[in-house]
């Protein structure tokens, strides 16, 4: 006959076994979550999340099935909006599942309403385990604590991501760059400004002329549709796709001031592009999008904070704190001026330098920046630099530039390999899993990571030829005494031929210092090393820079390259 302390004994082995129960003898659902709604771009894709997690199963003994995954595509930041994730906490009340593994406690709420229910299920001990690939818990009062800790942290994270984006925005706008998707005729550059985008700028320009001249909204759509209109896909507009314009987008279009120079995203203050990015090239004055918007009374509002733009505010880079006035010795302030002609309708912008100095005698004398490069042309055909001992300090410098390059060459090579490893890894573990998902949302995602790590591959290949070409180039970087003539005397035809400003800044002060300006003509200036001295590397960086410079010449002229 048993007693109650048999009864007593029997219960404490029970619960002494239940204690000591391993994760292999639970059952878990695995939970992977990306939101393609908030800012996570940061976070493991779900293949990524699956992987890292499996591999954690694995060392702990956990067998997944198929069926076990749940991948969900929504925000954690509000409740009761992920109907997969409510599922998961139901089949967790049934007993199908003693455990839950997930990357990160930040992949299951973000909110304290669910984070809350997450612990609760946990003290009831419906939840007997957690398993993160990226963090660590043990159900013990400080684990429950620690896990709090991180869902406070998710909550106070997804808040401040979101003032962060507010802030980032609001600063990317005050700087001139655009944060938006797309502005018609324009693309965004690496640095998210906005740059005519060839011939798509051209149909916008004309669709705004069409408009000024009273043309209706349908016919300038017609033109547009017909004539192959395409908006920018991605940064740097390197891939573009046809756009369908209609009634409606063009008259926001018109109602956007961002085609007078003025740039407003959101609630925004409006910001004068042509004052904070030098390079912003607009298609209409000022005068002529409130003469089109007459009859917008809203846009009347905006003309005193958009009061004065003009494109002869923009200010110009090139030279910019090396052209002084002979009179004051200030150095000249840069900007451009711009004149249309009326028989084609395009408009020339003039660079040119001007003395602001209150008092100076030349105060508010321009001088133009063709001047300038017309000097430096001329005085690089009057002064060709073909001294021996020129040549001779090229080639002691281009050596030890030439080992330097064969290091860093070689790491970049390296890391390749490297990348190289970790894709092709990662390519057999998708394509295993492809093989037995059940999923169907699961699938797509890793079929697409598929694609993206076959990119991978291709794209890293295709730097290791880049590198590879890059070698041999390399030892072969010197040019001959023959060549290094050659080049100092293309210098004038390079200058007289580079139109990008950026460029030919580069190569003016490769060359000079500073340039002193009387009555419109250069009265003085000062060279850079070695040109002024025959010491230092000024003249190796140039004639490293300069050699893509020198084959690019060659072609254009007709000349050999051998």
């Amino acid at each position: 006959m048993f007693t109650q302390n048999d009864l007593v004994n029997l219960l404490t082995q029970l619960q002494g076994k239940d204690a000591s129960r391993a994760p292999k003898d639970f059952r878990y659902v695995l939970y992977v979550r990306k939101s393609t709604d908030d800012k996570e771009r940061q976070i493991c894709s779900l293949p990524d999340q699956i992987k890292e997690c499996q591999k954690l199963a694995k060392a702990k003994g956990i067998i997944l099935k198929a069926e076990d995954i749940i991948s969900e595509k929504q925000s954690a930041k509000e409740p009761d909006i992920r109907p997969k994730f409510r599922q998961m906490i139901n089949d967790l009340k049934t007993g199908k599942y003693d455990g839950v593994i997930a990357w990160h406690p930040d992949r299951l709420a973000r909110n304290m309403k669910e984070a809350g229910e997450i612990i609760d299920l946990i003290d009831k001990d419906i939840i007997k385990d957690m398993q993160f690939a990226s963090f660590s818990f043990m159900n013990t009062a400080s684990g429950k604590m620690l896990l709090g800790f991180q869902f406070v942290m998710s909550k106070e994270y997804s808040d401040k991501l979101s003032d962060d984006v507010k802030r980032g925005n609001r600063n990317k706008t005050e700087d001139g760059r655009y944060v938006g998707d797309f502005k018609h005729g324009y693309y965004k550059d690496k640095n998210q400004n906005l740059r005519p985008d060839g011939v798509n700028y051209d149909l916008i320009l004309k669709a705004w002329q069409k408009r000024k001249q009273s043309e209706t909204l349908d016919s300038i759509a017609e033109y547009l549709n017909e004539n192959g209109y395409q908006i920018a896909k991605k940064i740097g507009g390197t891939e573009h796709k046809i756009y369908k314009m209609d009634k409606g987008e063009l008259s926001k279009l018109f109602k956007d001031p961002v085609s007078a120079g003025v740039l407003v995203y959101g609630k925004e203050p409006p910001v004068n592009l042509v004052d904070k990015d030098p390079d912003f090239l607009p298609m209409i004055t000022v005068d002529e999008f409130f003469q089109i918007n007459k009859t917008d009374a809203k846009l009347q509002k905006l003309r005193s904070r958009i009061k004065g733009v003009g494109v002869g505010t923009i200010r110009a880079d090139f030279l910019r704190g090396m052209v002084f006035c002979a009179e004051c010795g200030k150095s000249m302030s840069t900007g451009i001026t711009s004149k249309k002609n009326k028989k084609t309708d395009k408009t020339t912008h003039y660079f040119y330098y001007r003395c602001e100095t209150a008092g100076c005698k030349s105060q508010d004398k321009s001088l133009r920046a063709k001047v300038i490069q017309e000097f430096v042309i001329d005085f690089l055909e009057k002064h060709r630099f073909e001294s021996e001992k020129v040549y001779e300090h090229y080639k002691k410098e281009m050596a030890l530039t030439i080992r330097e390059n064969a290091k860093e060459l070689e790491s970049e090579f390296m890391s390749l390999i490297k990348r190289e490893s970790a894709a092709n890894n990662d390519l057999e573990y998708t394509r295993d899993y492809l093989k037995t998902a059940t999923d169907p949302e699961l699938k797509e995602d890793f079929e697409e990571d598929y694609k993206k790590i076959k990119d991978k591959l291709k794209t890293i290949a295709g730097e290791k030829e880049k590198i590879n070409q890059a070698k041999e180039l390399n030892k072969k970087a010197i040019l001959t005494y023959s060549e290094f003539l050659e080049l100092i005397d293309s210098l004038p035809d390079i200058i007289r031929k580079t139109k990008d400003l950026k460029q030919l800044d580069f190569y003016i002060k490769k060359i000079f210092s500073n340039f002193t300006v009387h009555e419109k003509i250069i009265s003085k200036f000062e060279l850079n090393s070695p040109f002024k001295e025959f010491s230092e590397n000024g003249l190796l960086s140039m004639v490293g820079d300069a050699r893509l410079e020198l084959t690019t010449f060659r072609s254009q002229t007709g000349r050999s390259t051998n």
